[in-house]
């Protein structure tokens, strides 16, 4: 390799993935999902964001939409669907109050969606799930695919251009409806 070459290794965690996992019941399909819990505005302001992405409307639409995909699934793939949801980080005072509200008030009202620590290892988790979901462009869906797991990039905006290093079960999904589509695919 020369000096300039450049090569993509493997995802560097600081968790080793665990040496057994837990035998998973073949009835349910479990959706891994992935999230970035938005920062409050003043602190936003503070770090010079002028629009953040990964603001409390994006994220906020990530979430209800991704769920809404997955009811979607249960309703017509006839297999129960459950939902693990696992935050960047914990919860700190720059996050964004509204949307550590929003998640707590679905997590109560929807037994099929579970908060998982965000210090779980991110390994069993996602190799205990049949697909990953993350926003666009974090880390899980790139060691889903080092695990040979499918990961979707969602973007709920359909803005976002697919601009990402490609892997054979890695990909975007724009919009709802598309997001709903593959998941259905992967059910099959």
């Amino acid at each position: 390799m020369g000096p300039h070459e450049k090569r993509a290794v493997s995802p560097i965690m600081f968790q080793l993935p665990p040496k057994t996992l837990a035998s998973l019941s073949p009835d349910v399909f479990r959706i891994a999902i992935f999230d970035v819990t938005p920062c409050n505005k003043a602190w936003e302001w503070d770090f010079g964001l002028v629009y953040n992405y990964y603001n409390f409307d994006v994220m906020r639409a990530f979430l209800s939409d991704t769920l809404r995909a997955a009811e979607s699934l249960e309703r017509k793939g006839g297999c129960k669907v459950v939902v693990e949801l696992k935050h960047k980080r914990s919860h700190m005072p720059i996050h964004d109050p509204s949307y550590v509200r929003f998640v707590a008030e679905l997590a109560d009202q929807l037994p099929q969606l579970s908060l998982t620590d965000p210090k779980v290892n991110i390994f069993e988790m996602i190799r205990r799930a049949e697909v990953s979901i993350s926003i666009p462009y974090s880390s899980p869906v790139y060691i889903a695919s080092a695990l040979n797991r499918p990961g979707i990039f969602y973007d709920s905006t359909s803005d976002l251009v697919p601009f990402f290093d490609r892997a054979p079960t890695v990909e975007l999904c724009s919009g709802r409806q598309e997001l709903q589509e593959r998941l259905s695919t992967l059910m099959s």
